[in-house]
C-alpha cells in the first residue's frame, strides 16, 4: 500500500470517529445487520465501539461510489475480527457524506 493511500485511510478514520463522537452516526436497519446483532447480543453502542477500534490494518477497500445512486457519499469497507465465544470476521461498510454524516450500511459476518 502506498503512502498516499495510507494517509487517505487514516484521515478517513479520524474524520468519521470525530463525527461518531458527536452522535452523527446511523446504522441502517437492514435484515442482515439486525439478525447479526441479535444472534450475538450486540447493540448500536457496540458497533460504535468497534468502529472506533478500526485502524488501517482493518481496511479492505474504498473509497468507492455508493452503487445506490439516490445516496451521496463514498463507501469504505473494513474487516474486523470480533472475539466473542468464537472469533467472527465482521464485514463493515461505511458511507461517509461530508461534512456531517456517517452511515453504517453493513455490519455482519
Amino acid at each position: 500500500m502506498d503512502q498516499f493511500r495510507e494517509q487517505l485511510i487514516k484521515k478517513f478514520l479520524i474524520d468519521i470517529k470525530k463525527l461518531i463522537s458527536q452522535n452523527k452516526f446511523t446504522v441502517i436497519n437492514r435484515r442482515k445487520n439486525i439478525d447479526f446483532l441479535l444472534e450475538y447480543g450486540l447493540t448500536v453502542a457496540d458497533i460504535k465501539t468497534i468502529v472506533f477500534d478500526l485502524d488501517i490494518s482493518n481496511y479492505k477497500r474504498g473509497p468507492t461510489e455508493d452503487h445506490n445512486i439516490k445516496y451521496k457519499g463514498m463507501v469504505w469497507e473494513f474487516d474486523y475480527l470480533l472475539e466473542l465465544s468464537v472469533d467472527i470476521n465482521v464485514y463493515i461498510k461505511i458511507r461517509y457524506n461530508p461534512p456531517e454524516e456517517v452511515v453504517c450500511i453493513s455490519f455482519h459476518d
